[in-house]
């Protein structure tokens, strides 16, 4: 039955680093100047600024000068870890003075990036919108904006303070309306010393109607703090039935207009599989001031996804006076996933589907998305993952799920990727990586991820999408460092099994139970043999490295029960392996004192 409702509304949150990731995006007032540097070069006509000197670790002159500006991806940017920009959306090309990484490794005390000269002759009310990252993390200077009619005179008309995120650029052009000739500079200093790097992207100047809302994006959920338990604050492209909540859609707003936006009401409807179900024509959101950077505002419903299919969520914004309304309405979708091929094998996934990068590497790592379960009754199935096409093949894998403050709860048996999981990877085709012991998932946070264990190469994961600070995560090294991603891996969680299992093991054995739970000194282990066979008993630790090996000799098919000394090994999560002439069995486990 179709919902009908008046609700009224308030912001979200008053400030929305710009180009956060986004399902649904608007159409915008056309620039009339831009420069969005995805071609991977500084424009045409652009003033980089005189040479810089490159030098050495210590400070010593090289005697070669290059540019201080540049045009990369945030890869680039943070190669040497001292420019830690973030990569949204992922892939992204921007222009940088990055005095650590290639090819600078020099001071940069007084760089300036410079416009070529801009006709504004009959334009009115120019505006200036676009974003900047200034790192903080060494002492980076305060960054500005300058505007010049002659070339000799600078006027600032922007401050951008030192920032670890991307920050809105909206900047107030109309006191130079009319000019036949308007350069701008964007000038910056690391003060002296190597001190990280400044970016600069998305450059648009507009004329600015007098009242102008405009949509920026909508997306289907993301309402709160990902670190919160207890609620479904990410925004998730699929989402199983059974985890289903009441749909909370959130619209980004912005007023590119010189009059404050009146009576502003936000109008809902969603449709599932192409029925309306909810229509929400009236959420007052009251009056929006001009000049400020995009307000995001979270829309209560008491609508909960009762089939399975696609979500589609219209939202359409008006206030009393609009003179640019093409730009007002916005959409963003969802899938509504049950079991069975067909209907997805119960996914949860917060990424968007299409690769756009990759994480991982050499060495150990986890790359791990956060899901959120509501309700009772579901049990942790299996991963699905998308192995980036760089990765190698013969690399050792398993998928691993763990709780919200990162402690193991259960993994996949150890998978050895393949060429066909590499091409099924260029395909964005995903290997499926079933749980050992299938979990009951209780409400609350779990972290899903993608293992790497062992290898002489690389592996890596594609990603997909951008995801706030906290939903995404990358665990490295024997300590599990943790950085949190902007990038989404493309790593799926599965409350239904899939019909065939890409990791399966013919490994001559039936089931194996390891006890007690948790284990101090001594574990029993119980299994049965299809065949005889030698076995070889061993304990790995969460990096995949065997920390206890212990033949148990040939033995005959049927039920088995050994016995293992665990008294020496340090209390953690490991994995017990029954390895056999054919393959092995694994189970968790978890040693306590």
């Amino acid at each position: 039955m179709m919902h009908s409702h008046t609700r009224a509304i308030g912001p979200l949150f008053l400030f929305v680093p710009a180009l956060a990731f986004a399902q649904g995006h608007a159409k915008a007032q056309a620039c009339f100047f831009s420069a969005d540097f995805e071609d991977g070069n500084v424009p045409s006509g652009w003033d980089i600024g005189p040479l810089v000197e490159r030098q050495t670790s210590e400070g010593a002159s090289l005697g070669e000068f290059v540019p201080a500006w540049t045009v990369g991806t945030a890869a680039q940017a943070n190669a040497n870890g001292a420019f830690p920009v973030a990569d949204i959306p992922t892939g992204n090309h921007f222009v940088m003075a990055n005095d650590d990484a290639a090819p600078c490794n020099c001071t940069m005390a007084d760089v300036a990036l410079t416009t070529p000269p801009i006709d504004l002759t009959g334009r009115t009310n120019v505006w200036l919108e676009g974003r900047f990252f200034n790192t903080e993390l060494a002492g980076g200077d305060t960054a500005t904006i300058e505007v010049s009619t002659d070339g000799v005179l600078w006027d600032t008309v922007f401050v951008m303070p030192p920032w670890n995120d991307w920050i809105p650029i909206v900047a107030d052009l109309s006191a130079y309306d009319g000019e036949p000739v308007l350069q701008i500079r964007f000038h910056w200093s690391d003060g002296g010393t190597w001190a990280g790097g400044f970016a600069v992207d998305d450059i648009c100047l507009r004329e600015r109607l007098q009242n102008d809302l405009s949509v920026i994006s909508v997306n289907t959920g993301g309402s709160g703090d990902p670190f919160e338990g207890g609620d479904q604050s990410l925004r998730y492209r699929l989402l199983p039935l059974s985890q289903a909540g009441p749909l909370t859609p959130v619209v980004r707003l912005m007023n590119r207009g010189l009059s404050t936006a009146t009576a502003v009401n936000i109008a809902v409807t969603i449709t599932l599989d192409g029925s309306e179900v909810y229509n929400s024509p009236s959420n007052a959101v009251g009056d929006i001031l001009p000049g400020g950077p995009a307000i995001g505002y979270s829309i209560g419903t008491d609508w909960t996804p009762t089939g399975l299919g696609e979500v589609i969520v219209n939202i359409t914004v008006t206030s009393a006076q609009d003179d640019d309304p093409t730009d007002n309405t916005g959409t963003a979708t969802m899938r509504i996933t049950g079991p069975g091929w067909e209907n997805g094998y119960s996914a949860m996934a917060c990424d968007e589907g299409v690769a756009q990068g990759a994480v991982g590497g050499s060495d150990g790592f986890i790359a791990a998305n956060r899901m959120e379960i509501l309700n009772d009754g579901s049990t942790a199935q299996g991963v699905s993952a998308v192995i980036a096409g760089n990765s190698q093949e013969g690399e050792l894998v398993r998928s691993i799920l763990m709780d919200a403050n990162f402690a193991f709860i259960d993994t996949s048996l150890r998978h050895t990727l393949t060429a066909e999981d590499l091409t099924n990877g260029w395909l964005g085709e995903p290997i499926y990586l079933p749980f050992s012991a299938t979990p009951a998932l209780a409400p609350g946070d779990y972290h899903v991820g993608l293992q790497r264990l062992a290898g002489t190469g690389d592996v890596f994961v594609s990603t997909s999408g951008n995801s706030p600070v906290g939903a995404a995560v990358l665990m490295e090294g024997t300590t599990f460092d943790i950085t949190y991603l902007t990038g989404t891996p493309m790593v799926r969680l599965h409350l239904e099994s899939y019909g065939v299992g890409l990791s399966e093991q013919h490994d001559g054995s039936r089931t194996m139970r390891v006890y007690p739970v948790p284990a101090s000194d001594m574990i029993t282990l119980e299994f049965d043999l299809i065949n005889a066979t030698r076995v070889l008993i061993e304990v790995v630790d969460l990096m995949g490295r065997t920390v206890l090996r212990q033949a148990g000799g040939w033995m005959s098919p049927g039920q088995q029960v050994r016995q293992a000394a665990v008294g020496d090994l340090a209390p953690g999560s490991y994995t017990v392996r029954v390895v056999t002439d054919a393959g092995g069995l694994e189970q968790p486990l978890i040693i306590a004192r």
